[in-house]
């Protein structure tokens, strides 16, 4: 587990912590592609690096000012354990784009009032359900939360959905999917990152069918919680009722597929 969110006592603790630091953003830099993620990712390198130094020289002069703590401070972490966040999206980023062709693929993406870590996108995404098959964009957006409740799920889960109706381009919402005899359809999965899930959280994520409380013709949209700790991925598992079994079901077997297929590491 990284040390970046613990409290330095002395500043070469603090300066170590840099380096932590330093080594996690070199890591970031190897899962992305694109050439202004990576021109980003080498200014917040080129940042770390100069307070390294910086530090450092002041530690050998022994010019430390009082307040060097908060001339110093690291800049805060949602999820405490970095090693296993890095380590997963290490893992299923590139498969994304290797694997299933998702080519766009952003960094530290800031869209009304949310930061996700990640989004891929891929425009012609193919989907067969029954006899039925579709095609659309696929959205894969992963956030960070220091804890998570199944109303903090569903909020993200609409944060997902608005930024990828939003960005959609409107051919493939509907025209062209008919062009090609597809159905049109999209999927947008949230991904959310948590340290640990509570007992009840983790119940409400395995049992509760997302269609039940949001449902729209042209998209499906899949909650998804992967719990560092455990290193465990968690979404909607199976009908509990036979209204579930009638809400969707359908789709969901080929929706878990999908899921299973590409988020897990």
């Amino acid at each position: 587990m990284s040390t970046y969110q613990n409290h330095p006592e002395q500043p070469g603790e603090l300066l170590q912590l840099w380096k932590e630091r330093l080594a996690f953003l070199e890591r970031e830099q190897a899962i992305v592609a694109s050439s202004i993620e990576q021109f980003e990712l080498r200014k917040r390198i080129e940042d770390c690096l100069k307070k390294i130094l910086e530090l450092e020289a002041k530690i050998n002069d022994g010019n430390i000012s009082a307040d060097w703590k908060k001339e110093y401070s690291l800049p805060a972490e949602i999820c405490k354990n970095q090693d296993k966040l890095l380590k997963y999206l290490e893992k299923v980023i590139p498969k994304l784009r290797e694997e299933f062709g998702f080519l766009d693929i952003k960094n530290n993406v800031k869209y009304d009032n949310n930061n996700f870590k990640f989004i891929a996108r891929k425009r012609s995404f193919d989907m067969s359900i029954s006899i039925f098959n579709f095609r659309g964009e696929a959205f894969f957006i992963f956030a960070e939360f220091y804890q998570l409740t199944i109303d903090s799920l569903r909020e993200f889960r609409g944060q997902c959905l608005k930024y990828a109706e939003k960005t959609a381009e409107s051919d493939t919402k509907f025209w062209k999917p008919i062009y090609d005899f597809r159905l049109p359809n999209n999927l947008c999965f949230s991904i959310a990152f948590v340290d640990k899930l509570d007992a009840p959280t983790r119940q409400k994520v395995l049992t509760e069918n997302p269609l039940r409380y949001s449902l729209n013709a042209l998209w499906y949209s899949v909650p998804v919680v992967y719990e560092l700790n455990s290193e465990r991925l968690y979404f909607y598992e199976k009908p509990t009722d036979w209204v579930d079994q009638f809400t969707g079901e359908i789709a969901w077997k080929e929706l878990r597929q999908i899921t299973k297929k590409t988020l897990l590491p």
